[in-house]
């Protein structure tokens, strides 16, 4: 994820960066030190991204990221840092990066300004700014052999325009557009089914929360209804392994938010099959 953060700053073309081994000065963490011989002629100016992603149980926050920028204290460099923050912030805010394992979306929070001497060299300013990103995880689980959740989204992705996160092949970098619905499927909690288990199968309940995302709250809306009364009139979808998923409770929220909690809760159960024992032949039978 990080690697396709670089590239996309890289794309970005800010004027002014300076060089370092023949590419522009964006750093992650930490920039090489100003003595390093890498470094073409002047080190300003240069961008240092940071990403920090957290497991978190409620899911509020999946993590942060910041992106640092800084300029020679002069005219030009003055320019180029406004130029440079504007360009930064609407190229990240609501975009989402994806990677083999996960998907995440950016949602800009702040920018602090700041401007100091260079250490060793007091007669020398810098100014910059800090921008901040809640980032937001969308993981690509998968509960096999029996997987609810991948099956409900390939029930959206197969009766409805969407983009389905868990579903469908995404570019590294990609952003909706104002009319575009995306939607996520995650497992909210799994407890024992409330059907009797029986020597045949095993009965399980899923919580399924679905995140509705999009920059039109006509479309969003629009499709939560869709969806609810879909699942209300069919009472059930199918598993990967072609069993039913029994809906047994739905739920909309309009005070949840898309990205932290999911509007939506697809509440039911399914029955997996027990594995079948395996016994040894009778071998010698007497009948008299």
């Amino acid at each position: 994820m990080k690697e396709i953060i670089f590239k996309y700053l890289k794309s970005l073309n800010i004027n002014g960066l300076a060089t370092f081994k023949n590419g522009p000065a964006i750093f992650l963490d930490q920039a090489p030190d100003d003595s390093d011989s890498r470094w073409d002629g002047s080190q300003y100016g240069r961008i240092i991204y940071g990403l920090n992603l957290k497991d978190d149980s409620e899911r509020k926050v999946s993590g942060t990221m910041e992106i640092a920028i800084a300029y020679l204290f002069n005219n030009q460099g003055y320019k180029n840092l406004l130029e440079a923050k504007k360009i930064l912030k609407k190229a990240f805010e609501g975009v989402f990066l994806t990677d083999e394992d996960t998907t995440i979306s950016l949602v800009w929070r702040k920018s602090e300004s700041f401007q100091e001497a260079i250490e060793g060299q007091m007669d020398v300013e810098v100014c910059g700014s800090v921008l901040t990103f809640d980032a937001y995880a969308f993981p690509k689980h998968s509960y096999l052999p029996l997987d609810a959740v991948g099956s409900l989204a390939k029930h959206i992705d197969e009766n409805w325009n969407v983009t389905v996160i868990n579903n469908t092949e995404l570019d590294e970098i990609w952003k909706p557009d104002d009319e575009e619905v995306v939607v996520y499927t995650r497992l909210d909690s799994m407890q024992p089914g409330t059907f009797p288990s029986t020597h045949a199968c095993t009965w399980f309940t899923n919580n399924i929360k679905v995140h509705v995302i999009s920059g039109s709250d006509v479309n969003a809306d629009q499709f939560v209804m869709n969806l609810l009364q879909d699942l209300q009139e069919r009472e059930r979808f199918v598993m990967n392994d072609g069993s039913p998923f029994f809906v047994n409770q739905l739920a909309y929220s309009t005070k949840l938010d898309p990205l932290k909690d999911g509007q939506v809760t697809v509440r039911g159960q399914y029955g997996k099959l027990r594995d079948v024992e395996t016994v040894d032949e009778l071998k010698t039978i007497t009948i008299s």
